[in-house]
């Protein structure tokens, strides 16, 4: 399946989700709202290919969700900031930081399959970049793209095998693989689980 890219439209979501899970003041509505269309800019602008400008709106709306009670709200769309991040930046903590945060929003709603399969992909996605090390320059994979980098790291059986035993001995990996059978547990119907 091609690579899902988490943006805007899924933060607004997350917006009314937030709007509606508790009592909201005027003044945390309107901060949510102006997160929101940071967020938004940030997109934006990374489409436009102003990195640069696409940066500073994703660390703009990152200093407000890092101010806002934890939620996993707050704490997905945190994540999907880093991963943004992530793209622009090649930063390997930036998506180490994305699996954690997403892995966090899932424990606090722990029912939600959306929040499963962010987690899922997201802790996937640090996996492979582990086990990808220094072979390959992060900036150059700014992937969503599950475990197809790994293809260029071997040339025959056994050095393929070195690579799946590497990959099945990280521990990010491990959560994955739980997180996915997770979000298929709490909805089956969803297709694009089984890709």
């Amino acid at each position: 399946r091609p690579a899902q890219r988490i943006g805007a439209s899924r933060m607004a979501c997350n917006f009314c989700a937030a709007m509606l899970s508790r009592p909201a003041t005027v003044i945390a509505v309107a901060l949510i709202a102006t997160l929101a269309f940071a967020s938004a800019r940030a997109e934006k602008a990374e489409e436009s290919g102003d990195n640069e400008g696409a940066k500073r709106h994703y660390r703009e709306a990152l200093a407000g969700y890092e101010k806002q009670e934890r939620s996993s709200a707050s704490l997905n769309n945190s994540a999907i900031i880093y991963s943004g991040l992530f793209r622009l930046e090649g930063k390997r903590e930036d998506i180490e930081t994305a699996a954690r945060l997403f892995s966090e929003a899932f424990e606090l709603q722990p029912a939600n399959s959306i929040l499963s399969f962010n987690a899922a992909e997201s802790l996937l996605n640090a996996a492979v970049l582990r086990v990808v090390g220094e072979r390959i320059h992060p900036k150059l994979l700014q992937f969503e793209a599950g475990v197809s980098p790994l293809t260029c790291l071997y040339q025959n059986e056994s050095g393929k095998e070195e690579i799946v035993n590497e990959l099945k001995a990280d521990p990010n990996f491990r959560k994955a693989l739980s997180r996915f059978w997770e979000a298929l547990l709490l909805a089956p119907k969803n297709t694009g689980l089984y890709a």
